[in-house]
């Protein structure tokens, strides 16, 4: 009997804290695993209104994104100037439009959720909003 109590004393002294290394949990540290943690806001995909003095009135277009970019495209306006957003990329919750003429979209940033865009045009300090219907 004496020898299963040291064998029980050694199965717990196999060098093993009882702890997973971020190797055996795939994560890099603290407790999320790798690639878990979004990158940025996932948008809805589906007809957008956008609106404010960057647009110059409300038009409608339609968002399509793409997560693993964190990008999204602008197409099928309902009505055309020929100058409107035509994408976007995401960083977090920070947005940034790009389009034609690209020196006045790519100054336009703010903030995104899932469902609303809104932000300022450094450009010519116009307002802008773009928000699913």
């Amino acid at each position: 009997m004496r020898w299963a109590g040291w064998m029980l004393l050694g199965l717990g002294c196999a060098g093993d804290s009882g702890e997973e290394t971020a190797a055996e949990t795939g994560t890099t540290g603290g407790t999320t695993p790798t690639g878990t943690t979004p990158a940025c806001v996932a948008l809805t995909d589906g007809t957008w209104e956008a609106d404010g003095a960057a647009f110059g009135m409300p038009m409608q277009a339609t968002l399509t994104f793409d997560a693993a970019s964190c990008s999204f495209t602008l197409t099928n306006w309902d009505m055309s100037m020929g100058s409107e957003a035509q994408s976007g990329t995401l960083d977090g919750d920070a947005v940034t439009l790009d389009g034609d003429p690209s020196d006045v979209w790519t100054t336009c940033t703010g903030t995104a959720t899932a469902t609303e865009m809104s932000g300022i045009c450094a450009s010519n300090g116009a307002a802008w909003t773009l928000t699913l219907l």
